[in-house]
């Protein structure tokens, strides 16, 4: 498809997004029944796609990926750790397009229905125990499901559904995919039975088998149509009685005509080529059928069922063979001469025989085709079955579902409850990836606050159902961008520069940590959003949000210090980035009094002593990393600042910043205007009391600080890094200094210690 239309799909599909009631039941229907494609997850899935750069390399593995969902554990939070950077970092220099904003959209339309449905707590939750959240799920508010029973799923139209019965349900589906993929290689081998049992989804019974094979995802039809067509029976008797099982599960008793009970029966399997093989398949089919249809059929006996399903058979062949010349097909009197005395020697409605020609000419019997076929392998011969397929999907599956209606949309508009947790768990992923990388791609102020929005919701349901590895997902992401704001404005210090945004071109030079070239001296500080208690009810129709872009990283920087302010207890993964923020804050002079002079030692008398040898050392080769990035040492000149491109007042893009009175260090005397934003930021967050693990904490949460600030000394960088090593010496001053403040609880807190340090003496001892 071209572009434009595209975009029309993506505008649609933003209006679709924008009904919350509707995307929670097309959830509920679909991805909530086994026999459903997931539909909502394949959304989900194609949004972040095209909203950000990369991304899965096909739905199945997208699929794949939602059943190992986010949960808290190592494993989870290793592989997931750099899902946001990674993604801001491929999209740094690609720019948004309409077709990114237009997905990114419909993203954060989802996000916010969920989120709103979370808003009646408190924000970001309570952190009064510093417990997980997931001892509150007893609290949530059981969704109720509207998902239609399909054969082979639950039997409840309207099932209360706990969280281990929908998750049940989930690892079934995702079970049953897997058997599936076993089944398709080989049907003849019993690896994909023994695999299923293995999975508990199946028994080695033909009725259990059955009952797989009709609901499994992801089949070959061709080599189900084969497995359930061996025979003769006497040699496959287990065949034969999955066979006829396999037919029990069609419901033919509300078909009111003939053409339709039989395209349902085909439409699960591609009939083989094989007289026996047919002859099988429409023994079991009229047994059945007549069975079903009871004394109101206008059939005497099966036999009668068996004749006419074969004639349809040939009837359907002979009309849409491409190879049959239009003038040599079947007419309507032959098909009506050949049917002639089969229902026990009478004839069939005439009638009845007219509207089945009708059916089949009109349209042919065919084998259903999963939408994710053609999404695979397109093929513009496919484009009339592709019809037929999304057609087939809606009849089979809405036309069955359950969706709200608007009174009952209205009264579960603040609910959230299972089905929201595992709607937040699909759309997570690509969400988090997608939002990232607009953070750091648009120039839009407005995209900027979208962005940040979608980021502060994300953290705000992660909180409320416990999910605390996609919490600190989001953090590390909006530290890593006010890490690298900060050390921007304290390379524009050392350049001489009081003021202005510094732009980062290069996010992932680990070297350095950012490369910065430009400075946006025009665009003003966002006040707005900074005073903000939440980004969510700023409303940029009515607030001044000019300066977004251009101080994103501050803005970044704000909302990870309040959430790490309010959620401490929570933080884990993200503790590296929270002592990269600290160090950086040191480094830029943006700490209160309190905090900054960590390191200066006094004698008995309180008179500070004077920096030792290696404290010096590491202060100059901090200052000459410093003086390299702002250009003011070394061959290189790449480090100098250029007023920025971005600027908005005229005349301003050529003024020379005017000299600042430096010290021996080379920066200004006095701290910057850039410094003052930042310590305005850290005294509003109350920094001192997360920085400081005083008395008054829980010996629980101390210990989880300290092991969080000792853990860093572990992560060396690959090149020799003088941030990193004045960073390690002021966590560890922070470790020292909570060590010391609860010198009545020091037993309990120094085997922490120990241990670390015994880590440490054993790798001094080996590069000796």
């Amino acid at each position: 498809s071209n572009p434009e239309e595209r975009e029309v799909a993506l505008e649609s599909l933003l209006e679709f997004c924008q009904e919350p009631a509707l995307i929670k039941d097309l959830y509920l229907n679909y991805d909530c029944d086994v026999q459903c494609t997931n539909l909502y997850a394949s959304i989900c899935t194609t949004l972040g796609n095209v909203a950000a750069p990369g991304g899965y390399r096909s739905f199945e593995q997208a699929v794949e990926m939602d059943t190992n969902v986010l949960e808290n554990g190592p494993v989870a939070q290793k592989a997931d750790s750099t899902i946001a950077q990674k993604a801001a970092a491929a999209a740094a220099e690609v720019p948004l397009n309409i077709l990114n904003v237009l997905a990114l959209e419909s993203l954060l339309t989802i996000i916010e229905s969920i989120a709103r449905r979370c808003s009646h707590h408190n924000q970001y939750g309570s952190t009064s125990s510093g417990s997980s959240v997931e001892d509150k799920s007893s609290k949530y508010d059981t969704a109720k499901s509207f998902t239609h029973s399909s054969a082979g799923s639950f039997d409840t139209d309207d099932l209360e559904m706990s969280e281990e019965e929908l998750q049940e349900r989930k690892r079934r589906k995702a079970a049953l995919s897997k058997v599936a993929k076993v089944f398709n290689k080989d049907p003849d081998s019993n690896e994909w039975i023994k695999l299923g049992t293995e999975l508990e989804v199946l028994e080695e019974t033909p009725d259990s088998v059955a009952l797989a094979l009709y609901t499994a995802p992801g089949l070959d039809k061709d080599k189900l149509g084969a497995y359930l067509g061996k025979g003769p029976i006497d040699k496959y008797p287990f065949h034969h009685n999955v066979r006829l099982a396999f037919v029990k599960h069609f419901d033919f008793s509300s078909s009111d005509r003939f053409a339709s009970a039989l395209r349902m029966f085909l439409h699960k399997f591609r009939l083989p080529g094989e007289a026996q093989q047919i002859d099988r398949f429409m023994d079991v089919f009229s047994n059945e059928y007549y069975n079903q249809q009871g004394e109101e059929s206008v059939f005497k006996n099966a036999d009668a069922v068996f004749v006419l399903a074969f004639s349809t058979i040939m009837l359907n062949t002979d009309l849409h063979n491409p190879n049959i010349k239009n003038k040599k097909r079947m007419t309507r009197q032959q098909f009506i001469r050949n049917n002639q005395g089969i229902n026990g020697g009478d004839n069939l409605p005439e009638s009845m025989l007219n509207r089945l020609y009708s059916d089949i000419r009109e349209q042919e019997l065919q084998v259903q085709r999963e939408i994710g076929e053609f999404i695979s392998h397109s093929d513009a011969q496919d484009a009339a079955h592709f019809r037929s397929a999304w057609g087939d999907m809606l009849r089979k599956n809405v036309a069955a579902a359950s969706f709200t209606n608007k009174d009952e949309a209205r009264r579960t508009m603040f609910e959230a409850g299972v089905h929201e947790k595992d709607m937040f768990l699909v759309i997570c992923k690509p969400a988090l990836r997608s939002i990232s990388s607009a953070f750091v791609r648009s120039w839009d102020d407005g995209h900027v606050v979208a962005a940040l929005k979608g980021l502060e919701q994300m953290a705000k349901i992660s909180t409320f159902f416990g999910l605390d590895n996609v919490l600190n997902e989001v953090l590390s992401f909006l530290l890593i961008q006010g890490r690298e704001f900060i050390s921007g404005c304290v390379a524009l210090e050392y350049a001489g520069i009081e003021s202005g945004a510094p732009i980062n071109h290069n996010p992932e030079d680990d070297e350095t940590m950012t490369s910065m070239s430009i400075v946006d001296p025009d665009s003003p500080i966002p006040q707005s959003l900074i005073m903000a208690r939440e980004i969510a009810m700023v409303d940029p129709r009515k607030v001044d949000v000019n300066g977004a872009a251009a101080y994103r990283g501050l803005l970044a920087l704000n909302m990870g210090l309040r959430i790490v302010r309010t959620l401490f207890p929570r933080v884990r993964s993200a503790w590296p980035q929270l002592i990269e923020v600290f160090g950086a804050l040191r480094d830029a002079r943006a700490l209160p009094p309190g905090l900054a002079d960590l390191d200066d030692f006094a004698d008995s008398d309180g008179n500070v002593l004077p920096l030792s040898l290696f404290a010096r050392n590491s202060q100059k080769r901090l200052d000459d990393f410093y003086r390299i990035k702002a250009g003011k040492e070394g061959p290189s000149k790449k480090g100098w600042f250029r007023l920025s491109l971005f600027g908005r007042s005229k005349g301003r893009g050529d003024e020379t910043p005017e000299p600042v009175p430096q010290n021996d260090q080379g920066r200004a005397a006095e701290i910057s205007e850039n410094a003052k934003t930042l310590l305005q930021i850290a005294e509003r967050v109350e920094i001192e009391k997360f920085m400081v693990l005083g008395p008054n904490l829980r010996v629980q949460l101390v210990k989880q600080s300290l092991k969080g600030l000792l853990d860093s000394i572990d992560k060396l960088p690959p090149k020799p890094s003088p941030t990193y090593e004045q960073h390690i010496a002021f966590a560890l001053e922070l470790a020292t200094r909570a060590l010391l403040a609860s010198s009545d609880r020091a037993a309990e807190l120094f085997p922490v210690f120990l241990v670390k340090f015994q880590s440490v003496a054993q790798k001094l001892s080996k590069l000796k």
